[in-house]
């Protein structure tokens, strides 16, 4: 990892050895018929639990903790943790900035006017810097796994396969860009150019406050709560339909017919989850969303299958 050094020394930093983090955790799986009347009806349900908690347990120079971008890593805590300002909504107008001892709330140095944002100062220092910053949220579900069923009666069965992540945080990080072009815009990189569909609208704008995009805060930086999202999902990830012909008469004289099966299969049905993005499961490893992964669009199959 980077480890900062001194500014004397004229480096960044050094990579050292030296982080550890620990995963423990349980799986489950249950399998059950619920119904087994196979010349009526059967029902086999099958579920998956998946548990699973990670703790930093070393860092490289036996330091306690460790900024690595817009992530605070601690000994006995959570890797996988977002480390934010905590918003509470804007400024309407200056005399709303707070004053103490004759100094304005400021960030950094800059200090707060109208149409800028409200964020916490949690050490009541009348400035905002990063040790106001709180550590919130976790990029990895809590809990994850899937929840199988069969149903079958007479020569017809039905399978639906659900899979569910539950607990995991996000960031958007597509509305935050989307929000602060001026700052991106302005950058000497490849992110400054403007996307062919920047015009699409994909972002929910009833869910943000609108702030002075020209402010030197940088109002629309993505290291906030304000574009943390509860990122739980259930998703029908694949429903089938079939029926057996093997026992059709026009059949019949297939002597050596062993199975006739026809079928109709459509996976990524439907997502179930308050995320405002395209799709839960298009956020990164790191739990940033960045609105660029490739759909997992609904596919339909029909299909037929002939023993012989």
């Amino acid at each position: 990892m980077l480890v900062p050094v001194p500014e004397e020394y004229g480096y960044v930093g050094e990579f050292k050895n030296g982080l550890a983090i620990r995963n423990r955790g349980i799986d489950l799986d249950f399998m059950a018929r619920v119904v087994d009347k196979p010349e009526n009806f059967s029902w086999t349900t099958n579920v998956n639990l998946n548990i699973n908690r990670n703790e930093v347990t070393a860092l490289p120079n036996k330091l306690n903790q460790l900024v690595i971008g817009d992530r605070l890593l601690e000994v006995g805590k959570a890797g996988d943790a977002f480390w934010l300002y905590q918003n509470e909504g804007i400024f309407k107008s200056d005399a709303e900035v707070p004053v103490s001892g004759g100094v304005k709330l400021n960030f950094d140095g800059i200090p707060f006017q109208y149409g800028d944002p409200r964020w916490r100062d949690q050490n009541n220092d009348s400035q905002i810097t990063e040790l106001d910053k709180i550590v919130i949220g976790n990029a990895l579900p809590k809990v994850f796994g899937g929840f199988n069923n069969r149903f079958s009666y007479k020569n017809i069965d039905l399978s639906i396969d659900l899979y569910f992540a539950l607990g995991q945080k996000a960031i958007n990080e597509r509305a935050a860009n989307k929000y602060n072009f001026i700052n991106n815009e302005s950058n000497n990189s490849i992110s400054s150019i403007r996307e062919i569909f920047h015009w699409q609208q994909d972002v929910d704008i009833s869910k943000y406050p609108l702030y002075n995009v020209w402010s030197s805060i940088n109002p629309y930086r993505v290291d906030q709560d304000l574009f943390l999202e509860d990122a739980s999902f259930l998703k029908i990830r694949g429903v089938t339909l079939g029926y057996s012909l093997t026992k059709a008469t026009f059949l019949e004289r297939v002597k050596t017919l062993r199975r006739a099966y026809i079928y109709a299969t459509v996976n990524n049905l439907y997502t179930f989850s308050k995320f405002s993005g395209r799709d839960p499961e298009l956020v990164n490893f790191n739990g940033y969303y960045d609105g660029y992964g490739m759909p997992l669009t609904p596919t339909y199959t029909l299909g037929f299958k002939l023993d012989l």
